[in-house]
Order: C-alpha cells, then structure tokens, then sequence
C-alpha cells in the first residue's frame, strides 16, 4: 500500500501539530530506576517487559526540493523495553513492519558499576527483509543485550501505521498512539481484543498495565484476540481508498501487481490445448489444469495478496513463484478453458479474522480461486505440493473472503466440509513373555492424507520416518513396513507394519492389565486453563477411529472389560463412542471421536 501513501504525500497540507499532548517519553532518556528493576511487580514471571510503546503521526516543516523532497508529515514511534531474564533476549532481536525507507536508531543501556553505559545500534545490525513490492520486516540485533538491560528503539518513517498492538506476549507497562486526520487524509480505525484501554478518544488511544497474551490450545490466531488497533485510510485527497468492498476490487484490480495477474495468458496456449485435447469430463479438466500449475510452477513459500512481478509469463517460465503467483496464473488457465473462476481476496488464520462489517484493504493478505462447475463449488489454492484440487490449506480457513468485482464484491465462505479422519487398526496376540505381535494398520483420508504427506516427505527416507514414528512409542519394534499412496494424492494414505509391542502389558499377580489404545491413549487434557477466554478452533472436523483387537492366552479369561461410554455435544456437535466386548479369547475396544462444528465459543 506504500503507493497509496506516496499518492498521499503530495496531497497533505501543512498542518499543526497534533493534539499538544506532551511525550510520554524521550529517546535516549532512560532512567536509573529502570535499569535497576529486578522483576515487573505485575507479573513477576515475565521475561521482559515493555516500558512504553509510544506512535504518533505528526506533521512536520514542508520545504519543496524536487532533487531532495522533504515530507510534510511523518510517523514516529519509540519503544522502550526492559529485558528482566534470558528467555528475554528475544526482544532484543526482533521484527518490525516497515518499509524501505524506514530510518532506524537504537540504544542498549546498561548498569555498569553504578554508571549508565550506553552501546549504539550498528547499521549492520539492521536487516530489511523483502516481503512484497513494497511491504519489508525489519530485523533488528541489539547490542550487548545481557540480563537488567534496557534495549529502546526508534522508528522514523513517511508511511503511517497499519496496526498498533497494545498488548505482546510480554507485559506492556504503558502503550500510546496519536493518529489524527491530515485536511487531506481520513482514516478509519477498528479496535480488536479482549482487554479494554485506558483511555480512548477520537485520535489518541492509551493503554496501561496490559497483561501478556497468553496462548491457548486450538486458537486460530492471537491476532483476532490480542488488544490492538487497525488503520486503514478512507480517503486520500480526492480519492476513496477503502469505504466499500467495490472500492477496494476496484484497487485491486487496477494494481499491477493484482490486475495484471487477470490478463495477458497467451503463455498459456499451449497447456490449454493439450487439457482441451484430453476430452475428459470439466472436472477431470478442472484437476488436469489444477495439478498442471502445481507441477509447473514451485511455491517459494512467500504468502501474497500481491504477485511478484506484472508479468506471470515470466514467473511461468522460471517456473518458481509466491502464492499469488501460483493461484493468479491457475485463475488465467481456468479462464482460458472456459471455467466459471474467479480471485477471492482473504486474511490467512494467522493473519486473523476480515472484518465482516468494516471494509479493509490492509487485512488482505491472500488469493485463492473459487470456481463454480454445476452446482458444486471449490476454492483452489496450487501452492502446496501434496494437496488435492477439493482440499484448501489450513492457513486459508479463516470462514470468509471477498470476491474481487468491481460490480458485485460478494462475501465468499472459506471453509470445508472435509475432515481430518484417520484410521487405526491393531490386530494383536498376546505370548506367554507378555509380547504382543500382529498388525497395525493406519489409514488416513483427506486432511490427515494431506498432513501425513507432508511430514513424510520431511524425511530423506522410510527408515528416518520410522525412527521418528517410533520415537514415542515405548517398545514398538516395525518389521515388514509397507507405505501405500503416499504421492497417489486422490487416495487414501496406508500405513501397513507388522508389529512386535513390548512393555504394554502389566502383570500383577495372576492378572493381566492393557490400556487398549496403545499408543493412541489420550494422556492428558489439553484445556488446562480453569477460565477459557477465546473460541476453541479447530479449523475443519475430525474424525478419528481407533480399533483394537487382542487374543488372549488360552489359560486366561476376561475378568473385567472397559465400560462403553457414549457421550455427545449438544446437537452432535462432538461425540465420542467407546465400546468394549469380547468372543471367546478374542477382546475388541473401538473408539470413535468426532469433531463436526469446527468453532466453539467460550
């Protein structure tokens, strides 16, 4: 969006300073009260803590200089963070958002027999990461970084900010932001989170004594939970920016770094040829064109709203491209073979929720492909390896995106209904040594076909996947192993071993005791937490079935069998079904635990 502001800067008027407020703190001011904290008093296990964070957009002198143009505004932001334990050096090596011409200064103080020694921030130290054209993460090493420090930080830049967080994974003593509407410029703001501010008014915000965010299990992301503000810019001069969902197709699609990813296919020819010559059905077609692009061109990784260059012509020939690459090129080939396809823009789960009421340029961080073929419909996303043409990554279910029209920018569903469902089988007999030996077998269809390929493929061969699998498995020894499917991606995953099993049988006395789901025993809660704050988010269902058959010695009995359990969520929601019997010296327990709705509240 740093075009957005450039076309900003040269429509601003001189303007006042801000709002008169007085500083909450001064660069390079630290005082020795706190290079001598010991602990934070609200929290005595925090690693660090952050002093204060204080942003403001400011106005500064205009001097017109076309050879050396000085800016008539310019955001500035100090943060000033004390580091109380080792587990805190990580804050002193940081990154920040920021742009390419981002001016950066930084201090590490501290106490050296009762004097302040101050140790300046090298420009060596400083390292601008390329994200997109023109969006960069600044990586920053303070110096000399050793427990008491206080490490501050000073950022200068002509780009306002997009999103100021009050509340870290560490405690935050006093946070403030000044944003204030230019004669020229109007902005919006959308504040998120749990905790409240101290104080908020129309272009100030403050926060004090914000508590860490802690993490819980099954969170789609802190982003939609952590305590922080939004910007976004309305108007910029006498052009909208971002007061509808149509404005903001329309930008898109005038980017060219979006737009010209939707035209320009004649590379595409000769691909499109050969799939029209296959004759095969439109959705056989559909997964032809699908895993023609996967294979043609390889992810780097790089998740983008935005391509890497304005021509994919030249990504399709180096054969090697960011997200938006990959899926924009898949959306050309969709066209050209006359499919009904069209871009969906959306917010990844890390990147957290889009805003179903308030329109956002700056939370789009993404581009799939929805095609309509009949009456089904898919989201596509080429990117990863050993995905099928009906499944969509996890970092993409994040329940909505918007279609990118000028005309009509609708709200799209970004969600599934296929699972994680998985499958395990024990076919075992139990010896006079107290050894089991027979069979275990393990299918796994759809998301865990998907998350199994993945690691799999981590491993250089079967034996180091082995190593690994067992590595938790007290007393499993693997003979026979047998992998099936594993880069048949439209099949089931198989995992057939013959099995010895030592150490899963306790004898006291005359009795014999097994927990009968082996290594699949649930061992502990996850939800450990006696308040839950957020939502728990699993992202798609689960299904996991898990069978155990066990034959007995011919000298002993059944005395006593797990009782059958069948409990279940209000409207079947989540269910587990646990049911044990036996037939003559045979034992079987199955258990089944479902997951259907993806989301549950506190």
């Amino acid at each position: 969006m740093s075009k957005l502001f450039l076309l900003l800067l040269f429509f601003v008027l001189l303007n006042s300073a801000l709002s008169g407020q007085k500083a909450p703190i001064k660069y390079g001011d630290v005082s020795l009260e706190e290079l001598q904290m010991k602990s934070y008093p609200a929290d005595t296990s925090a690693p660090a803590v952050i002093l204060c964070d204080y942003g403001a957009f400011t106005s500064i002198p205009y001097r017109f200089d076309a050879f050396n143009p000085t800016y008539p505004f310019e955001f500035v932001r100090i943060r000033r963070i004390k580091i109380l334990k080792k587990e805190g050096y990580s804050w002193a090596n940081s990154g920040y958002p920021g742009s390419e011409n981002t001016r950066i200064k930084g201090i590490t103080f501290n106490l050296e027999n009762g004097k302040i020694v101050k140790t300046n921030l090298k420009n060596e130290s400083i390292f601008r990461d390329k994200i997109t054209n023109d969006r960069y993460v600044i990586r920053i090493a303070m110096p000399d970084v050793k427990v008491g420090s206080v490490i501050e930080l000073q950022f200068n830049s002509v780009s306002p900010v997009q999103v100021w967080k009050f509340q870290e994974d560490i405690p935050v003593k006093y946070s403030e932001i000044i944003m204030e509407d230019l004669p020229e410029v109007r902005f919006k703001n959308n504040f998120f989170g749990y905790e409240p501010l101290f104080l908020t008014s129309p272009n100030r915000w403050v926060a004090k004594e914000m508590p860490s965010f802690k993490e819980e299990p099954y969170l789609s992301s802190k982003e939609n939970f952590v305590s922080k503000l939004e910007f976004d810019l309305l108007n910029v001069g006498f052009q909208t920016v971002a007061t509808s969902w149509e404005n903001i197709s329309s930008l898109l699609i005038r980017d060219p770094y979006f737009g010209s990813g939707l035209t320009g296919s004649a590379f595409l020819n000769g691909l499109v040829q050969s799939i029209e010559d296959s004759k095969g059905t439109r959705e056989e077609m559909l997964r032809e064109a699908f895993e023609s692009i996967k294979s043609i061109v390889k992810w780097n990784e790089q998740q983008s709203l935005f391509t890497s260059t304005q021509s994919l012509g030249f990504v399709y020939k180096m054969k090697i491209g960011n997200s938006a690459d990959i899926n924009l090129i898949l959306l050309q080939l969709l066209t050209k073979l006359k499919f009904d396809a069209s871009p969906v823009a959306l917010s990844t789960r890390e990147n957290g929720f889009l805003s179903l009421s308030s329109p956002s340029i700056q939370k789009l961080n993404y581009v799939v492909v929805l095609v309509k073929l009949g009456d089904k419909s898919f989201l596509l996303d080429a990117t990863e390896q050993y995905i099928p043409y009906y499944l969509i990554p996890f970092r993409c279910l994040n329940y909505s995106g918007r279609l990118v029209d000028e005309k009509i920018s609708s709200l799209i569903t970004v969600g599934t209904t296929y699972k994680e469902k998985e499958f395990t089988t024990y076919q075992l007999k139990i010896h006079a040594d107290n050894r089991l030996e027979g069979k275990l077998y393990i299918k796994c269809v759809d998301y865990s076909a998907l998350n199994f390929r993945k690691k799999y493929h981590t491993f250089n061969s079967l034996e180091e996947y082995l190593d690994d699998f067992k590595k938790d498995k007290q007393g499993l020894l693997i003979n026979e192993p047998k992998i099936e499917n594993i880069d048949s991606l439209y099949l089931p995953a198989l995992e057939d071993y013959s099995v010895t099993i030592n150490d899963q049988v306790s004898e006291i006395g005359n009795e014999l005791y097994i927990l009968p789901m082996f290594y699949n025993q649930l061992m502990e809660n996850p939800f450990r937490m006696d308040v839950r704050k957020y939502p728990v988010d699993y992202g798609y269902g689960i299904e996991k079935t898990i069978t155990s058959v066990i034959e007995i010695p011919e000298n002993y009995e059944v005395s006593e069998l797990p009782a059958t359990v069948k409990i279940s969520l209000q409207d079947n929601d989540a269910s587990l079904a646990y049911i044990a019997g036996k037939s003559g010296h045979t034992v079987s327990v199955k258990s089944v635990f479902s997951i259907k709705k993806t989301m549950f509240f506190a």
